[in-house]
């Protein structure tokens, strides 16, 4: 039986590790609330209390950016120096004025950087809204291909199967 009570009082998270790894503790966290009572099921019946905030997860966005003139690819060359200050990562640095950039950008932090690439002269667009939901759909599609074989092929080239028997034969 699980019950959710906001009046009781909190319990650090240290004190409820010894119990998760029971199989008899079954957590119930209400999202909506600050303060969520956790009553687990199993033979003693444990009343316990987290605090938790209502924070929703983070989202990345892939950001195409190119710099316009010397100014942009300056700010640039220095957002990649403080990456770690930003929250930024670059898949793809701009090798000269011009060429492009790919940067995975943090949703808290997407404002910000939007206002520094429009002072900097720095065009940008949106290229992925949801790098989580890209990477999740790409390893679906990933698993999908492995189904075929090791290699992913569908051993349908007659070419290509003929050179890898004649190889097996040699070695």
């Amino acid at each position: 039986m699980l019950v959710a009570r906001p009046d009781c009082p909190a319990i650090s998270l240290k004190d409820i590790e010894p119990f998760a790894a029971s199989s008899h503790v079954i957590p119930f966290l209400a999202m909506s609330s600050k303060r969520t009572c956790l009553v687990c099921a199993g033979p003693t019946v444990l009343l316990l209390t987290l605090i938790v905030g209502s924070t929703a997860a983070e989202k990345y966005l892939l950001y195409h950016v190119r710099p316009n003139d010397a100014r942009g690819m300056r700010e640039l060359r220095k957002l990649q120096m403080e990456d770690h200050k930003y929250q930024v990562d670059f898949w793809k640095e701009p090798n000269h004025i011009t060429d492009f950039a790919d940067i995975m950008i943090s949703s808290k932090n997407a404002l910000a950087m939007e206002r520094l690439f429009g002072r900097a002269n720095i065009t940008f667009e949106i290229r992925v809204p949801d790098v989580e939901k890209l990477i999740i759909r790409n390893e679906r599609t990933t698993k999908k291909r492995k189904t075929y074989g090791r290699d992913g092929r569908l051993h349908d080239d007659p070419i290509l199967d003929s050179e890898r028997k004649y190889l097996k034969g040699i070695a």
